[in-house]
C-alpha cells in the first residue's frame, strides 16, 4: 500500500475514480432526458408565440355559457349549487368555483397556467408512450412537437371548456395504463 492510501479515512473513495464515474453518469442521463427538454422548450416558445399573437384564456366564457353556473353562484354557494346541479357534471364547476373563491381576482390566471401544465405533461406522457412501445427517439419527439405545435391545440388550451381536460385525462390514463401493463404485451392481468 501506498503512503495516500495509507492516510485516507475509511469509506472514501480514490479521487482519480470519482473523477471517472461522474461524467459518464451525468452524460447517460443527458442521453436519456434530452428529449424531454426538448418538448419543454418547444412548448413554451409555442405558446409565448401564440401569447404575442394573441391568444389568453377566454375566462369571459365562464360567465356566458350554459354550462358553467353563475360566477356570483360560484364564488357565494358553490355547494349549494354543486349539490343542486342536476344538468352539467359538476367537477368543471367545482374546479372554477374553487378557484374563483381562493383567487379572486386572479382565476382566470390561476386557470390558464393550470391548462398549459397539465397539456405539457400530456405531450410528455405521449412521448413516454411512443418511446415504450420501441418508436425510434427522433420520430417520436417529431410527432409530439407537431402535435402540440398545433394552433388548435392552444386554442383548445385557452378555452375553459372540456375539451382539453378531457385530452389531457385521456392521455394520463393512457400513460398509467401502460405502465400498468407489461412491456412485453398484455398479460392475463390487463386482459
Amino acid at each position: 500500500m501506498s503512503q495516500a492510501e495509507v492516510a485516507r479515512p475509511i469509506g472514501t473513495a480514490q479521487p482519480n475514480a470519482a473523477r471517472r464515474t461522474l461524467p459518464g453518469h451525468y452524460l447517460h442521463v443527458f442521453h436519456r432526458q434530452w428529449p424531454l427538454a426538448v418538448i419543454t422548450a418547444c412548448y413554451v416558445l409555442s405558446r409565448v408565440f401564440f401569447w404575442t399573437l394573441g391568444m389568453r384564456f377566454a375566462s369571459s366564457e365562464v360567465e356566458k355559457f350554459w354550462q358553467y353556473l353563475d360566477t356570483d353562484l360560484l364564488k357565494h354557494s358553490l355547494w349549494t349549487s354543486i349539490l343542486y346541479l342536476h344538468s352539467q357534471p359538476p367537477l368543471m364547476n367545482l374546479f372554477y368555483g374553487l378557484l374563483l373563491q381562493i383567487f379572486h381576482a386572479h382565476w382566470s390566471t390561476v386557470a390558464y397556467s393550470l391548462n398549459l401544465l397539465f397539456g405539457l405533461l400530456a405531450y410528455l406522457a405521449i412521448y413516454a408512450i411512443l418511446v415504450r412501445h420501441k418508436i425510434a427517439t427522433p420520430i417520436a419527439l417529431g410527432l409530439v412537437i407537431i402535435a402540440m405545435c398545433n394552433p388548435s391545440a392552444a386554442v383548445y388550451e385557452a378555452e375553459p371548456l372540456y375539451t382539453h381536460t378531457v385530452f389531457c385525462l385521456l392521455i394520463f390514463s393512457a400513460y398509467l395504463f401502460d405502465h400498468y401493463c407489461p412491456a412485453k404485451g398484455l398479460s392475463t392481468s390487463c386482459n
